[in-house]
């Protein structure tokens, strides 16, 4: 199991955070990632007919595909987490994403964004094991950068 957490202080109210952050659409901006020739990202939207809250479907698009993830924790102010699965036996994981929002004062705000992945089939999990300190190091990268970015719109 892999698991990237970094946290920072951003000067805004916890609710313009939340308002922001339960918002799916502006997770676009905040996942966008850059690659040797291009940067890419996943779009995050509500599945029609989903409230958000506890349960609800986010769809996740990207690289063609489209990904069900179900919102885990739905805590107003305070957490928002996803999580989804994927069931096949070589390539298989269970993957979450959690943002928690803790206020320092009333114009300070800790946000802890966590990232977890847990490979179920035997061909990723190989891959991650070989690959652990480039993957790491990336991945803790891309989570920092989220966390920039998401202080940098609200800021």
């Amino acid at each position: 199991m892999a698991v990237y957490e970094r946290s920072l202080e951003i000067a805004a109210p916890p609710q313009r955070i939340w308002a922001y952050l339960s918002d799916f659409n502006n997770w676009e901006k905040l996942t966008e990632t850059r690659g040797w020739l291009s940067k890419s990202s996943s779009r995050f939207r509500l599945a029609e007919g989903s409230a958000p809250g506890e349960n609800a479907v986010v769809l996740v698009e990207g690289r063609g595909q489209t990904a069900a993830w179900v919102i885990r924790d739905w805590v107003p102010l305070r957490q928002i987490a996803i999580a989804t699965q994927d069931k096949r036996w070589l390539a298989g994981y269970t993957a979450a994403i959690a943002f928690a929002i803790e206020p320092k004062t009333s114009l300070a705000t800790h946000v802890t964004l966590r990232c977890r992945l847990e490979p179920a089939g035997f061909l990723l999990g190989i891959i991650l094991s070989l690959s652990a300190p480039l993957c790491q190091k990336r991945a803790e990268a891309a989570v920092q950068a989220t966390l920039d970015r998401l202080r940098a719109t609200l800021e």
